[in-house]
């Protein structure tokens, strides 16, 4: 598997030079194609005069939201230019943001989206933007954090393993950046010290699986003295890791996606950059 298209979501309203940056010097890294997509959401009609001054409203609204959309495109297909990009294109869309992303990334190998704002009014993207998009979409995501960002190349990676699907998933999906790195850290958090969930040699056997794939990675066997979040956390310094691989965990509850305590909480606190594969 290579990275041929990725997608980057550029926010209408806050558009992060710093995560543009970022899914432009990983594009360069893979030889992709890189599409940011800035989306300008789509104004809900509000209650009272449909026919008369709220109907004047809502066009006013739209209209606001689409010269938002055109000027964050623009601001992406600059810093492409300015960055020698060899290949890129700029799109915006009238849909909201969540079915806009999921349309687009059927046709990409990678998704990259920010990491929810702690506040909900700064961004076009809904708090829940995020987790709809890993549990419902079909590619993998990388998350950037809000917080200072440094360009690849990755050069330190954290595999947090548990044996489970999504981790398999997230692990495939990122060895295009495990081939690339300088070194990858296994870290097998183990819920307790008589735990043999996911084997008596946790992270070995992945181990041996990367390696076939020219993967050379070191095993660390982690007792979880804390959350399973706040271990990764103190991983992911003591190893001086610059990104995070990981399964995204949720569920469907009735018609609604929920993500799991982990992924909820590492999309909170993270500092790193994480992909993230359901």
């Amino acid at each position: 598997m290579a990275y041929k298209t990725i997608l980057a979501h550029v926010d209408s309203f806050s558009p992060s030079l710093d995560h543009i940056v970022y899914a432009i010097a990983t594009a360069k890294q893979h030889d992709a194609h890189l599409i940011g997509l800035a989306p300008s959401g789509f104004a809900s009609l509000p209650a009272g005069d449909y026919f008369g001054a709220s109907a004047r409203y809502i066009g006013e609204m739209q209209q606001e939201l689409d010269e938002a959309a055109t000027k964050a495109a623009t601001i992406f297909a600059d810093e492409c230019k300015r960055q020698g990009l060899a290949s890129y294109e700029a799109r915006e869309a009238t849909d909201s943001v969540i079915q806009a992303m999921l349309l687009s990334a059927g046709y990409a190998d990678l998704v990259v989206v920010s990491q929810p704002a702690e506040d909900a009014a700064s961004t076009l993207a809904g708090p829940g933007f995020v987790g709809d998009l890993l549990l419902e979409g079909c590619r993998p995501v990388m998350v950037l954090p809000n917080s200072k960002l440094s360009a690849p190349p990755i050069r330190n990676v954290l595999v947090a393993w548990d044996g489970s699907r999504e981790a398999a998933r997230a692990v495939t999906d990122a060895m295009p950046l495990l081939l690339a790195a300088a070194q990858v850290e296994v870290v097998a958090v183990i819920p307790g010290e008589s735990s043999t969930s996911h084997g008596a040699e946790p992270g070995s056997d992945l181990a041996v699986f990367l390696a076939r794939h020219g993967v050379k990675a070191n095993v660390n066997q982690v007792v979880a003295q804390a959350s399973i979040t706040d271990t990764l956390l103190g991983q992911i310094t003591a190893l001086d890791a610059d990104l995070i691989v990981m399964g995204g965990y949720g569920h469907s509850r009735l018609r609604e996606w929920v993500l799991g305590g982990t992924t909820r909480d590492m999309l909170a606190k993270m500092k790193v950059p994480a992909l993230m594969s359901h």
